[in-house]
């Protein structure tokens, strides 16, 4: 077990309302891993497939409900020919789930999901060589796009899975 010293405890405390950016953040961490302060459950989480060039995508999901739904999934893509935008609507966070194991896990070679927002809205991720194809579908508007995504790495702003 592991003890600290409560005047040390009440210093950073009282030094954290001084505190701004990513000074703040550090020692708000370090009160919140040792239990001093809660660590408040994010609203968001966000994956990125980074190619390191001018291609890549995000996955984001906002404006968590506090029960188990965000309000907004969509996928953001960047590539040659502009910025595309796909909003899915309200999701699960059984979908953010879904999608980080995909990740995580080298062995799984695709994953889907469908929404009613508010027609039928489908994406298919797929694993290639050298990074990912994303298929999406809208349904309603015939929207049919395919997207080849190099990955170099991935970045995931997903702490909100650590602490659900």
């Amino acid at each position: 077990m592991v003890y600290f010293d409560e005047p040390l405890i009440q210093a950073l405390k009282a030094y954290l309302t001084q505190l701004a950016g990513e000074d703040y953040s550090n020692v708000e961490w370090v009160l919140q891993e040792i239990g001093i302060i809660p660590q408040e459950l994010p609203r968001y989480a966000r994956i990125w497939i980074k190619s390191g060039g001018l291609t890549e995508a995000c996955f984001e999901w906002l404006d968590f409900d506090g029960d188990d739904c965000f309000m907004d999934f969509h996928i953001n893509i960047t590539n040659d020919r502009g910025s595309h935008h796909f909003a899915f609507g309200p999701c699960a966070v059984n979908g953010l789930r879904k999608l980080s194991k995909f990740f995580k896990d080298r062995s799984r070679t695709s994953v889907s999901g469908g929404f009613r927002h508010p027609d039928e809205r489908y994406y298919e991720l797929h694993r290639i060589a050298g990074g990912y194809r994303l298929d999406v579908r809208f349904e309603e508007t015939n929207l049919n796009e395919q997207f080849s995504i190099p990955c170099r790495y991935l970045e995931f702003d997903d702490k909100f899975l650590g602490l659900y």
